[in-house]
């Protein structure tokens, strides 16, 4: 969402930029065999995404008779993932796997460049600039491998690198209330498990890694 290169009178100036990401992931396999049962599953997402709210090159003039006026520039990313990933392998020899990858690496801006908001006589009651991303991560994987021998691995891998950034450069802002805010929220919910059951030889593994950046 973006004003630019813009000559205006308004009571109230509102620039949005909402972004809204639900991620469902259901994957689920079963491998039956006499003599070898193998099974794989893979599941991968990633969040690129840039919303950006902008105010740029503008002048706002407010009118004299109002007396509440406001310019809110907003940004807001929210990513919101629910998955449950599983395998089941079954045979004299299993091998099963599970594999989920999260990558987040969304960008929300809200910015005011090169802009004059009101003057001396008439500025604004209120001046907002606001950025906020909100990161759930809830995700489930696991495997069951049963056998002469069986091997089970549980793997998750998440990456989260969002940013969240508001600012205000080379502009005139009169106003009675300036607020300049930016939010990072996240939340992981995440799990790896494996099984391995066998009469002769069972290895189960499970490794979780979770990078969480600026």
């Amino acid at each position: 969402a973006t004003v630019t290169d813009s000559v205006m009178q308004t009571d109230q100036l509102n620039i949005n930029a909402n972004n809204a990401v639900v991620a469902n992931q259901y994957m689920a396999g079963i491998s039956a065999a006499v003599l070898g049962g193998g099974n794989a599953k893979v599941a991968l997402l990633t969040d690129k995404n840039k919303t950006i709210a902008t105010l740029n090159h503008a002048d706002v003039n407010f009118r004299n008779h109002v007396d509440f006026t406001k310019v809110n520039v907003n940004a807001a990313h929210t990513l919101h993932t629910n998955g449950q990933i599983g395998a089941v392998g079954a045979g004299a020899i299993a091998a099963v796997g599970t594999v989920n990858l999260n990558d987040v690496l969304s960008q929300t801006r809200a910015q005011v460049s090169n802009a004059k908001i009101g003057n001396e006589e008439k500025g604004a009651t209120e001046f907002k600039v606001n950025s906020t991303s909100h990161i759930d991560l809830n995700n489930n994987t696991g495997s069951i491998s049963a056998g002469g021998a069986s091997v089970g691995v549980g793997v998750s891998i998440n990456t989260i690198n969002d940013g969240s950034h508001s600012h205000i450069d080379q502009s005139d802002i009169f106003a009675q209330r300036i607020s300049i805010d930016s939010k990072q929220d996240r939340t992981a919910d995440l799990s790896a498990s494996s099984i391995s059951a066998a009469t002769a030889l069972a290895a189960g593994t499970n490794i979780m890694i979770t990078r969480v950046g600026s």
